[in-house]
């Protein structure tokens, strides 16, 4: 997932610089910038005000794609479990899933377009 910088993210964060391998590196250089560290704040910001946790909403939001026919639900904890059931039973408000599709629009191309 995305953090937006060391010190305001320091739960997230652990110092890669003793045991790194070139692959966690490209992964860090690829995927780690501040604007997608501040769209998972974002989205954080919106799962809490529909008062579900992110996994409940980012689940909402697939079922709610008509392109996707089937989802695929991975869950180690029964709790993992429990987020994907809420997504089944509430579907998602319209006005926030128009929110998430325009503050992950940019994403949804792959690495090319950005």
């Amino acid at each position: 997932f995305f953090f937006s910088s060391r010190r305001r993210h320091t739960r997230y964060w652990r110092d890669w610089s003793s045991d790194v391998c070139s692959s966690d590196l490209r992964y860090q250089e690829r995927y780690w910038h501040d604007r997608m560290f501040e769209s998972i704040e974002q989205i954080r910001e919106i799962a809490a005000e529909a008062g579900v946790s992110m996994a409940t909403l980012a689940m909402q939001w697939v079922l709610a794609n008509p392109v996707i026919t089937s989802p695929i639900i991975g869950a180690s904890r029964p709790e993992q479990l429990a987020d994907a059931v809420a997504a089944v039973s509430v579907p998602i408000d319209e006005g926030i899933k128009q929110r998430l599709d325009t503050l992950t629009y940019e994403y949804r191309f792959g690495d090319n377009a950005r």
